[in-house]
């Protein structure tokens, strides 16, 4: 994870919202040290090839005929020395933990790079190629018959080089006179994700403001991040007649719209666009307004941005011992929509329809346009003390002191960046916490005790929807329950395509065994990496499974 920030120094890469990502791997290098790769396999199918000759290296070899000195030149970095020209860098995205960023100068394992950087260097070297330099790739040979003669190869070498390129100098990143590497592909997706702002948070000296950090949004807040909407070509406006409501639920949008409109979060709309609204319950009895999107979300070009997988966020905690939880205000409509967006989320009331100046609920990329302002924001804690998903933050660290003062370089920030906390379901320096379904301590994490409740009075399925929901919650801790997949296998296939929903008592005793294995599931603690391990595995005919020891 050091690696791109490595690379960011060196203004190889910067942060990129594109629509492509590819993924990293790491390898080993011959010191026991980890080289950073990426797999652009699926960004080299659809990538024109170049016809560039690429020489044989048989070939070569025929060229050194008499020469008795040789001179081995290998270049540092060299695919690095050349850009990506601007309008393609967003096709060389690829995506971190955190962030995906994109290469503005040539990266290595991509199609036609190869043909490009020896394009490059034959351009170079073609007053000497053939003559008494050989060049492949990188690497450069320089052979004469004479010592006098190799010395001045090796001049008029150096001088060509300073001259073209300035190869040699280590603060020149561009081959500056050259073509530039360029992308082919036979799509051209448009570029959807944030605008570009300041590099980092800053971080405010004074005293937090507890009124100010806690006060809900008012009105669309400028920041680093907006969302942009970007639908497929030939897209149409959508729109949907609205939705039959209840007295209760008529009044209930009617103060929804009023307090929206106060606030300045929505404004009266004249655009052809138009979603359905409807009430969801929320847990204390109240009405939750949701906005049908489905329709347009069909037509929006996905973002990229990674959404980190909640299964990998405890194993970040090690070593914390002391805990605080912040939840944010609506943190959706603390992030404002880009001006030639706006019409797009527009949606349709009984009497007249209404924009969001701000970012919806249940629009497709809001998870990734807000998580990308969060760890822009928070970035210089990300790792040390801080897992973030989405508006959930958790600060851990294993000294209450440190942990004080780790919190107060949060509250500046916040404040700073006009974020609002909500302390009705914030939580400070506990031992234990319950965070994202799961408590977390010292000791290890396990099932929330509420949901270990909810599973225990879970009824039996009567359709294909209620058992989806209970695999649903199932699955998600499914790392508690030892030879889970061996024991859901009679309600997975209940699941296939064309398979008829017959309750059988073998369906029923799996219920029962995962409900038993669920309220019982042990705590699990965070691996050690100066311990050795042991990993177990089995496997049979239905099921493969592992555990590590």
């Amino acid at each position: 994870l050091i690696e791109p920030l490595r690379l960011r120094v060196k203004k190889i890469i910067r942060p990129s919202f594109s629509p492509f990502a590819a993924p990293i791997l790491l390898t080993l290098k011959k010191d026991g040290g980890y080289r950073m790769c990426i797999d652009y396999r699926a960004q080299n199918r659809v990538s024109i090839k170049s016809c560039y000759p690429i020489p044989c290296t048989n070939k070569l070899i025929d060229q050194i005929r008499k020469a008795r000195f040789f001179a081995n030149i290998d270049l540092r970095g060299g695919y690095h020395l050349i850009r990506v020209v601007a309008v393609d860098c967003h096709k060389t995205a690829f995506r971190t933990w955190y962030e995906s960023f994109e290469h503005v100068v040539m990266p290595f394992r991509l199609t036609n790079t190869l043909a490009t950087f020896q394009m490059t260097m034959n351009q170079i070297f073609s007053s000497l190629v053939e003559k008494c330099v050989i060049v492949y790739l990188d690497n450069i040979l320089i052979y004469s018959e004479t010592r006098e003669q190799h010395l001045k190869d090796l001049e008029a070498k150096s001088i060509s080089t300073k001259e073209k390129a300035r190869l040699f100098n280590s603060t020149v990143i561009h081959l500056h006179g050259i073509p530039s590497f360029r992308i082919v592909t036979q799509n051209s997706p448009v570029t959807f994700g944030v605008t570009s702002g300041n590099s980092s948070a800053r971080a405010c000296s004074s005293p937090p403001s507890i009124p100010r950090l806690t006060a809900r949004p008012n009105g669309p807040i400028k920041r680093w991040s907006v969302l942009k909407i970007v639908e497929e070509p030939c897209s149409k406006p959508t729109f949907r007649a609205p939705y039959r409501l209840s007295p209760i639920e008529l009044a209930g949008m009617k103060k929804h719209i009023e307090y929206l409109l106060a606030k300045g979060l929505i404004r009266p709309s004249t655009w052809p666009y138009g979603a359905p609204v409807l009430f969801t319950p929320k847990s204390d009895g109240s009405l939750r307004m949701c906005i049908d999107y489905r329709a347009l979300n069909k037509q929006i070009i996905k973002n990229k941005y990674p959404i980190p997988q909640i299964d990998d966020l405890p194993k970040q905690l090690r070593g914390g011992t002391v805990f605080s939880k912040l939840d944010l205000w609506s943190g959706y409509w603390q992030i404002r929509k880009a001006d030639n967006s706006i019409h797009k989320t527009a949606f349709r009331t009984r009497y007249r329809s209404y924009d969001y100046l701000v970012i919806p609920f249940g629009l497709t990329n809001t998870p990734a346009t807000f998580l990308a302002e969060m760890n822009h924001i928070l970035r210089p804690l990300l790792d040390e003390c801080m897992v973030i998903y989405l508006d959930d933050i958790l600060i851990y660290l294993r000294e209450m002191k440190q942990h004080v003062e780790h919190l107060r370089r949060v509250f500046d920030i916040r404040r700073q960046e006009r974020f609002y906390v909500k302390l009705s379901k914030s939580e400070f320096a506990l031992k234990r916490v319950h965070f994202l379904g799961h408590m977390v301590s010292a000791q290890g994490f396990h099932v929330d005790p509420r949901k270990i409740e909810a599973v225990r009075t879970w009824k039996t399925p009567e359709n294909m929807k209620e058992l989806q929901q209970f695999l649903g919650c199932a699955t998600y801790y499914n790392r508690f329950v030892p030879q889970y997949a061996k024991i859901a296998a009679p309600l997975m296939n209940l699941l296939k395509k064309n398979t008829p929903y017959k309750w059988e008592p073998r369906h029923e005793e799996a219920v029962e065994l995962l409900k038993q294995e669920l309220t019982s599931a042990p705590v699990l603690i965070l691996p050690d990496p100066e311990r050795d391990y042991v990993i177990e595995v089995d496997a049979s005919n239905q099921a493969v499974g592992a555990i590590l020891m």
